[in-house]
């Protein structure tokens, strides 16, 4: 059983299947349920909006669902292959992001906009943290023009950053995981570091 975005969501092991409330208990109701694929995300933004990610015997699958769960449609605008897993951190219809290991090629992200664009970077090779693990310093390389950078941490919440000359003070960070964003020319380009003391 765990919390996102206020609702409760129970998901019965073995039976896969996922129910959700929000009213403390008082109603619950089925999201999901197979006996085929193995629920790996549920992430619920609203009544009507939900990201799903499963798991069937071949590949991951990813969908989206505008109706409150009764019917889900496949993500589009995100590159996956057959073993990328999302997990999905979106705060509400117009903002948020996925991130999940894709074998060897690190983490896909996906952000939308105010405009409902979708936009998301690899940035493995873009953008290049050290240490990390970090405990005060982060020191970044980036070789395009950084517009805006923000810190975000696993649940999407944006922490505010002292950044000069390729240095970010991160010694208010609580440890653990965090993507670093950097916004160039239309595009957001995120890398995962963590923060450890």
């Amino acid at each position: 059983m765990y919390k996102n975005n206020g609702y409760l969501i129970m998901d019965v092991i073995g039976e896969d299947v996922a129910i959700y409330t929000s009213d403390g208990g008082e109603t619950w109701k089925t999201v999901y349920n197979s006996k085929k694929d193995i629920l790996t995300d549920l992430c619920i933004v609203n009544d009507n909006l939900m990201y799903m990610s499963n798991y069937d015997n071949y590949a991951t699958k990813n969908y989206i669902s505008t109706d409150g769960g009764n019917n889900f449609e496949p993500l589009q605008g995100v590159i996956t292959n057959g073993s990328t897993e999302l997990h999905f951190c979106f705060k509400d219809e117009t903002y948020g992001f996925a991130y999940g290991e894709k074998s060897s090629y690190g983490y896909v992200v996906r952000y939308t906009n105010d405009t409902g664009v979708e936009e998301y970077i690899n940035a493995d090779e873009e953008i290049k943290i050290t240490p990390n693990p970090s405990s005060d310093i982060l020191h970044y390389n980036f070789d395009g023009l950084a517009e805006a950078i923000e810190i975000v941490d696993i649940n999407g919440n944006v922490h505010p950053i002292k950044e000069q000359g390729q240095q970010i003070d991160i010694s208010n960070l609580a440890p653990g995981t965090y993507f670093l964003k950097i916004k160039s020319q239309a595009k957001a380009y995120i890398k995962q570091f963590v923060v450890a003391r």
